[in-house]
């Protein structure tokens, strides 16, 4: 079981990565960004059916390392969680409640969900006026973020624990090449 809060925090302590809330943001809107460009050139834009490849598993381990670099500077709960199971959970309620949708669609509500969390941040800092105060719809939309994330991840039959393991392997190897992380 991997505890994504403490691993984000470890490795940024490590490689030096500190940053306010909303520069984390920024990156995990540029994270879903590439994400979405993985997306769309894997399935041609459209053309063809998307296939999981090892690119989109970097790029959903990347979003869920920016989730939890963000999760972290707004010192939301380290919990661990159990990705396969929270997985499984997400797939039944979706099945259950009648939700599925095909990939370009989840990606979709992905971005909608990161829009609607930068909302609640721009909310919480008087539009960046005042320090930022974290409130329960800023949970709450961080929740909905990692929801959107797991059902895209589900519906490309990705293992989100996996990917997350394969995105630090690259950090740590880029990290070691280069003094790094970034491409």
């Amino acid at each position: 079981m991997v505890n994504l809060q403490r691993v984000s925090a470890r490795l940024a302590q490590e490689y030096g990565l500190d940053a306010p809330a909303m520069s984390r943001y920024a990156g995990l809107v540029s994270e879903v960004g590439e994400l979405g460009k993985g997306i769309l050139l894997n399935s041609e834009y459209g053309k063809r059916e998307l296939r999981a490849t090892k690119d989109i598993m970097h790029e959903i381990g990347d979003v869920l390392f920016s989730i939890g670099l963000l999760a972290n500077e707004l010192k939301l709960k380290k919990e661990a969680v159990h990705m396969k199971k929270f997985q499984h959970d997400a797939s039944n309620f979706a099945r259950k409640y009648g939700l599925d949708a095909p990939v370009m669609a989840r990606y979709v509500d992905l971005v909608s969900e990161v829009g609607e969390l930068g909302k609640e941040l721009l909310l919480g800092s008087g539009y960046g006026k005042e320090e930022l105060k974290i409130t329960d719809d800023t949970a709450k939309e961080m929740g909905d973020v990692v929801f959107s994330l797991t059902m895209l991840a589900n519906e490309l039959d990705l293992d989100l624990e996996e990917c997350f393991v394969v995105a630090m392997e690259k950090y740590k190897e880029r990290f070691e090449q280069t003094g790094q992380i970034g491409s």
